[in-house]
């Protein structure tokens, strides 16, 4: 099938909003693969592609995201430019990989959370958790996206959490969290609350693009909060009085 470019400028504005929505890849060639498949895949649902071949969508879905996502070519660095790694050994300072490992490892508490068979849910991993969390070196964090009003279709939300979540990949082993989507007149709100491995929430903004969309509040390991966490983990269809209409899990 050949290229029209005037149906490609047609839709251009199409896959650019579906694109954003989903979130930016990370600029690496399975990543940006991924993205052109998912990207695709929600433009065949959209109702203004309904008239046009899903062949012809596929080419201008690569065109677009190709030509605005690109690896970035290895660059051989000259022993005269040594201050460009040391910079780059100051910016890794934010990575998750080198804080103190916490005593109940995270994985460990996922595994908890994921095979609790107790009735209500969570009866039972609970309880382990506030035995068994180091709380010096792991923080709970609760996020509520700064532009809740604009969330009126929930598939593009729901697609927006998955690209958070997508971004978590390589840091998932030191983070756990639990995404709400909830109901209120008529629009939908996104709320998280994340376990992360150490006491800064700059970790995890260093590491997934969007986390900064999110206004962020530390959450004390107190006795007057577990009721908080506990009913913003297991809850399965209210929270705060609103319907949860969806739950995303980091794990």
């Amino acid at each position: 099938m050949s290229f029209n470019f005037q149906n490609y400028k047609k839709l251009e504005g199409i896959i650019k909003k579906t694109s954003d929505t989903i979130g930016h890849p990370i600029l690496e060639k399975d990543s940006i693969n991924k993205h052109i498949v998912d990207t695709y895949n929600i433009l065949l649902e959209n109702e203004e592609c309904k008239s046009i071949d899903k062949k012809e969508i596929n080419i201008y879905t690569k065109k677009y995201i190709s030509s605005n996502f690109k690896v970035p070519k290895v660059k051989k660095v000259k022993k005269a430019k040594s201050k460009v790694i040391k910079k780059e050994v100051k910016f890794n300072k934010l990575d998750f990989s080198k804080l103190i490992k916490p005593t109940y490892a995270i994985d460990d508490w996922k595994y908890c959370y994921s095979n609790d068979k107790s009735i209500p849910f969570g009866s039972d991993c609970k309880k382990k958790f506030w035995e068994l969390s180091d709380k010096k070196n792991t923080s709970i964090w609760h996020g509520k996206y700064k532009y809740n009003e604009e969330n009126k279709v929930l598939f593009m939300v729901k697609n927006r959490i998955m690209g958070f979540k997508q971004n978590c990949d390589k840091i998932m082993k030191y983070i756990f969290g639990v995404f709400h989507i909830l109901e209120s007149s008529g629009d939908f709100e996104i709320e998280i609350v994340i376990l992360i491995t150490g006491n800064d929430i700059k970790y995890l903004k260093n590491s997934v693009f969007w986390a900064d969309d999110l206004n962020w509040k530390n959450i004390n390991y107190e006795e007057d909060n577990y009721k908080f966490i506990n009913d913003f983990w297991y809850s399965k269809k209210k929270l705060n009085d609103k319907k949860i209409n969806a739950t995303i899990v980091l794990k």
